[in-house]
């Protein structure tokens, strides 16, 4: 998972749509995930990408995160049609994974594969979206 992690960051710096400041985040953040599971003092960040399409009738917004601070790592991903599904069927297109310091880990791991999958060819999501783009950015 940290490996696919830190690839994400790799294609995130090579997209024309990155700032320069976004690089240096994904930089200093790889370093980070690189570093795990030691935490350096003042890590506050996440990076991934997002996009929307239209969904049938309707529109889906999907995101992947990998976010670091002193609190612990969460890799994430979001699944958000505009129509109401079952609480099953949305977290069958979810991860929710977190580990903190000092504490048992609190994922649910059910879609961590298909995460890695996902990220590690994140540009076949740019193909029929209405809307994609990357994140990378600090948080205190």
């Amino acid at each position: 998972m940290i490996v696919a992690a830190i690839a994400l960051g790799d294609w995130i710096e090579k997209q024309r749509e990155t700032s320069r400041k976004q690089r240096k985040i994904v930089k200093q953040m790889q370093e980070a995930l690189r570093a795990l599971p030691n935490v350096q003092k003042g890590v506050a960040a996440e990076y991934g990408f997002q996009f929307r399409t239209l969904n049938g009738g309707g529109l889906l917004y999907r995101a992947w995160r990998v976010s670091l601070s002193s609190a612990g790592l969460e890799v994430y991903s979001v699944y958000s049609p505009d129509q109401k599904i079952e609480l099953a069927e949305k977290m069958s297109h979810e991860l929710n994974y977190w580990i903190r310091p000092g504490e048992t880990s609190g994922h649910d791991g059910r879609y961590l594969q298909e995460w890695i999958e996902e990220v590690s060819h994140p540009e076949r999501f740019r193909a029929g979206s209405i809307e994609f783009g990357v994140y990378a950015s600090t948080f205190d």
